[in-house]
């Protein structure tokens, strides 16, 4: 499966894609919420669900990344 370009998941069209199973991300796929800066997919939990690593000032995208993933991984 490839890495789409950078996903809008506050688009309506593709968080209702997302939620209905019409797309599927990869774990690591950019993705942006609304005019943020660019963030990384992790899962989706349930139709209310989507959980995204957003940068965290000096600590960044990579570290949040791996955390939320590792939580991921234990549910």
């Amino acid at each position: 499966m490839k890495f789409l370009p950078t996903v809008n998941l506050w688009d309506n069209a593709i968080s209702t894609a997302l939620y209905n199973g019409q797309l599927r991300l990869q774990r690591g796929q950019w993705v942006q919420c609304g005019a943020g800066p660019k963030s990384r997919y992790v899962t989706t939990r349930s139709k209310h669900s989507v959980w995204v690593a957003h940068s965290e000032g000096s600590i960044g995208t990579k570290d949040s990344f791996k955390r939320l993933c590792i939580a991921a991984g234990k549910r």
